[in-house]
This record gives C-alpha cells, structure tokens and sequence, in this order.
C-alpha cells in the first residue's frame, strides 16, 4: 500500500497493511535541540531549513530524508507567517511576543507563557483585543502549490 492509500484505508475503518505512521505532524512532537540530536544519531545531515525559528518557536520541520526512511505516511502542510506582523524578540530578557500578544520565555528546552495579555480579562477587554487577522495573506500563500506538489510526489517545495 502507498501511504495515502495506508491512511485513507485506517481513516474509513478499513485495515491498511500496516499501522500509518506519522512524526513531527504535531506542534508539540519534539524540539529543536532533540531533533538535532536525533539527526546526528541517526546520520541524517541537518538541512538548516527545517526549524520554524531557532529564536524562539523550537519547532522543528522534519527532513523528508528522515521521514522517508522511516517509512512516515503523513506530511504536515505548514502554513505561513502573517505578513502584517513581526515577532518582537528581547533577546537580552530571553523573550519573544507572538501574534497573539502572549510573550514567552525559553525555560530550559521549552518556552513558557509569561504575562498572558488577556489574564483575567472581562468581555469589555475581550472584545477590543487585536486577534491575528485569519485572512492575512502571508499564512495562505504558496499552500495550494505545496500541497499539489505532496500529492505529486515532489516533497521538495515549501512555502517560503
């Protein structure tokens, strides 16, 4: 069976030749500094474009080498950043702001929340509070290509 047809297979309850496989296709899979580890035990060679931002999301985007070797059946389609903003990182304080207003800090290989924005928070402040805006063109562009390419097989493109 192909990979897709492995995860079609389990999604309609049908049974596939095999259990499908995924890594990386959630957030919290691993960090940065185990994946590293990971890549060097495994002698896979690190491609230096498969983390979101060594700074402050410590997330790795597995390498297609790593995920075709281990047979993994799921690709995780990314989307981009807003372009109507910028993370504000205080590298001297060791934080970093996201879109949503929420800073955080590195604590050892993770990052925390410090000073959530909408802590108890009424309606009233809930209501006049800058949500990310969803339709900001940044997150969306060069998905459809990058997704038609997957289903081609040409694992190689990536928003940029």
């Amino acid at each position: 069976m192909t990979s897709r047809e492995r995860v079609k297979a389990a999604l309609n309850h049908e049974e596939p030749d095999r259990i499908p496989i995924d890594f990386g296709g959630l957030l919290a899979s691993i960090n940065v500094s185990t994946y590293d580890a990971l890549l060097k035990e495994v002698g896979v060679p690190a491609g230096g474009d498969e983390v979101l931002s060594r700074e402050w999301s410590n997330v790795p985007k597995p390498s297609e080498e790593l995920l075709k070797r281990w047979g993994v059946d799921f690709r995780r389609v990314w989307l981009g950043g807003p372009e109507r903003f910028t993370p504000v990182v205080d590298a001297s304080g060791g934080t970093f702001k996201d879109e949503w207003g929420l800073t955080w800090k590195r604590v050892g290989r993770y990052n925390e929340f410090v000073n959530p924005p909408l802590a108890g928070a009424g309606l009233p402040e809930l209501m006049r509070y800058p949500f990310p805006d969803p339709a900001d063109p940044g997150r969306y562009r060069g998905v459809r290509e990058w997704v038609r390419g997957l289903r081609a097989g040409m694992l190689a493109l990536r928003l940029r």
